[in-house]
């Protein structure tokens, strides 16, 4: 809801649009959830609960050190915090650019953009919802993450070479929202399967923040690569981060047949 709400506040006049206003009213959206987590969120686990709690058989101990320790110990887990890296920054390509390309390429303004974004938004939702549900038992996280990650890339590659054809464009961002509503729970649920006796926090932990670490990448690389090679080379630059992924969560297909992928959060 983000993307069109902002759009909305922000105009449709290239020259005379408000960026101000859609800053101010995040910044209340962010006020608003910092106090509804500080005075009406329970604590899940009371800390004596989180220390005393015993491992399970065969368990490693619980892991306090940090995410690089952690991602040495286990391979598999590096295969997906890898995938997430990639996926985020080819995502993170796409939405910082994106707006720049279309007002080079269409003259489009923001709320033009807003809404197209919210395309890819509403297809991730879509299929987080409802699809990767009915998936999920039948293909297995892997095998759905795989899948999402290859739709992502292909929809990555129409937007980059469609040129100026709107119903490529269209094709493309819808396909980028399938392959993230399909990557996403997936990959999280690789992830979660990772952990260990009471180290789900830390291994949870570190499969965020390279998920964070690729929203930082995906502009940094965007705007030169625009600048520097032209308005479609971001689209396949973020297609070509988004290629490894299923060689790399590949040989996890047979692990993670039975876990069941959950949108973030639930």
């Amino acid at each position: 809801l983000g993307m069109p709400i902002g759009g909305m506040l922000a105009g449709n006049d290239t020259s005379a649009h408000d960026l101000m206003l859609p800053a101010l009213v995040s910044m209340g959206f962010n006020l608003s959830a910092f106090l509804m987590v500080k005075l009406r969120l329970p604590e899940s686990r009371r800390a004596v609960a989180a220390d005393t709690t015993p491992d399970r058989a065969g368990a490693e101990p619980v892991v306090r050190s940090r995410p690089l320790a952690l991602l040495m110990r286990r391979p598999q887990l590096r295969r997906i915090v890898l995938s997430a890296l990639l996926v985020t920054t080819a995502q993170g390509v796409l939405e910082s650019i994106f707006a720049l390309w279309a007002l080079d390429r269409f003259g489009a303004g923001p709320r033009t953009v807003s809404y197209a974004l919210f395309v890819v938004a509403l297809a991730a939702v879509l299929v987080q919802g409802g699809l990767v549900r009915v998936l999920a038992p039948r293909l297995g996280a892997a095998r759905l993450a795989i899948g999402g990650s290859l739709f992502y890339l292909s929809g990555m590659m129409a937007v980059g070479l469609a040129g100026s054809s709107l119903p490529v464009v269209g094709m493309g961002l819808v396909l980028c929202g399938l392959g993230m509503g399909a990557f996403t729970p997936s990959n999280s649920a690789l992830a979660s399967g990772q952990s260990q006796g009471n180290d789900r926090g830390a291994v949870m932990g570190t499969y965020q923040a390279g998920s964070s670490l690729g929203r930082v990448l995906g502009p940094f690389l965007a705007g030169p690569v625009y600048a520097s090679l032209g308005s479609s080379s971001p689209f396949i630059m973020a297609a070509c981060l988004a290629l490894p992924v299923s060689l790399l969560l590949w040989p996890l297909r047979a692990s993670a047949s039975s876990q069941t992928p959950t949108p973030p959060g639930l």
